[in-house]
């Protein structure tokens, strides 16, 4: 997974829209939807200002990238136990 899809799984987590983390991380919402697609990558204080609008530490961006090909086998589950801990319940 890319950063961009590790932005989106924490902000659906959080339940927020595109233009409400743009909003609270003082970037346009066209900035945020290029850092979601993978049309630009974000620097380290676009990265500091979405991970504090999103209430995580920017560690935990890592970990909400990880895939099950990530993953050695037979811990998927414990990953993702992980990520429910840390990054909060998948919003339905």
């Amino acid at each position: 997974m890319k950063i961009g899809d590790a932005i989106v799984e924490v902000r659906t987590r959080r339940g927020m829209n595109q233009r409400a983390l743009a909003a609270a991380s003082n970037i346009s919402p066209t900035t945020l939807c290029n850092i979601e697609t993978g049309k630009s990558q974000p620097n380290s204080s676009t990265i500091q200002a979405l991970t504090d609008a999103l209430k995580i530490k920017p560690s935990y961006l890592l970990i909400a990238a990880l895939t099950q090909e990530d993953v050695d086998e037979g811990k998927w589950e414990m990953v993702k136990m992980m990520k429910d801990y840390l990054l909060g319940p998948k919003q339905i």
